[in-house]
């Protein structure tokens, strides 16, 4: 569940249940935001689901891995991929206390 401030706030919304089939309800202002603690290839999938069927305008995703490094290729493909859908932009960051994952920032403008 979300910090019950968070929870007040009328423009956000917290859906449970399966993160790889839940879709926002068509034509709205969505944010999606995830820390779903999955496989890195799942979190491709899922970015690819969200930019490819336009469900959001924008996303912060965290890719999550195992062992002491990173997956870079995984990492690679999941940039590139999100880039290849026509406006979406991608940044992604590795935050200091969050040892083994990185957060996606993805975003269009023209949605």
């Amino acid at each position: 569940a979300l910090d019950p401030v968070l929870m007040r706030d009328d423009r956000v919304s917290f859906a449970a249940g399966d993160a790889f089939a839940f879709e926002p309800p068509p034509n709205s202002d969505t944010w999606m935001i995830s820390d779903i603690i999955c496989y890195p290839e799942r979190t491709t999938e899922l970015l690819s689901k969200w930019c490819g069927k336009r469900l959001a305008r924008v996303m912060i995703v965290t890719m999550k891995f195992q062992g002491n490094e990173p997956d870079f290729g995984e990492l690679h493909r999941a940039m590139k991929l999100v880039k290849e859908y026509p406006g979406y932009k991608c940044r992604v960051k590795h935050f200091f206390n969050n040892k083994n994952e990185v957060t996606f920032m993805v975003w269009s403008d023209d949605r």
